[in-house]
């Protein structure tokens, strides 16, 4: 198993994890803290967390950690479990690596696991940044579903960002060119 993260800056450090199915506990032992590092590294203390809707995302001790640790984080109840068109790692980065690898070289998940990280190292950033900037105009639309309890700011890297108030179905969106 591996976790990848992705964002409008590049790609989070390869976690690969022995374990063949990642459980909760596994996923806050190793998985969320290498997030936190790469997000706080990247963006200081302003970027939000967002996670599929994955069984060990899911559980209550996992929502507990991100709600205690990262800056802001898309809890459950508010992101679509089931959203590839929200997800650039399922679509296009998983891609890039898979077409990527010298299947030539991999003999076993140890040769596995040295392409992979190799490839995370190289990959484009232009394919992190086209990903996520993908999302902005599926995202704006997505997050309309989310009543928040006090008016919030959501700022989204490259120009985008947006207001929601309690209660409002709408908010306003400003979109600025790519510098």
């Amino acid at each position: 198993m591996a976790w990848l993260g992705v964002c409008s800056q590049g790609i989070a450090p390869l976690v690969t994890l022995d374990e063949g199915t990642v459980d909760h506990a596994c996923y806050i032992e190793k998985v969320l803290p290498v997030a936190l590092e790469y997000g706080n590294k990247v963006f200081g203390n302003d970027w939000i967390f967002q996670q599929d809707g994955a069984k060990p995302h899911q559980h209550y001790l996992t929502q507990q950690w991100c709600r205690n640790n990262f800056p802001s984080f898309i809890d459950k109840d508010c992101w679509p479990p089931n959203s590839p068109d929200l997800n650039p790692l399922d679509y296009s980065i998983w891609d890039e690596l898979a077409n990527a690898i010298d299947w030539n070289k991999v003999k076993s998940k140890s040769t596995l696991i040295q392409q992979l990280n190799s490839l995370v190292k190289k990959i484009r950033e232009s394919v992190a940044f086209e990903s996520c900037a993908s999302q902005h105009f599926p995202f704006s639309e997505t997050i309309r579903i989310c009543t928040p309890r006090q008016a919030t700011t959501i700022g989204i890297q490259y120009g985008v960002q947006a207001t929601i108030n309690p209660g409002d179905v709408e908010f306003s969106i400003r979109v600025e060119p790519v510098p």
